[in-house]
């Protein structure tokens, strides 16, 4: 029972670690909001 314990804190501390170091490329949708947000500033940009 102690070690599934234990299996269970490791497991609960490691995931969440993973699923940030997976982040570190930008997806598609990550790149089109970035393009959305640029255009959106560019446009911000053109009526000041």
């Amino acid at each position: 029972m102690e070690q599934l314990k234990k299996t269970i804190l490791v497991a609960a501390f490691s995931l969440p670690l993973m699923f940030v170091a997976a982040c570190d490329q930008d997806g598609p949708m990550e790149e089109a909001g970035e393009s959305l947000d640029e255009a959106t500033e560019d446009l911000d940009d053109s009526f000041q």
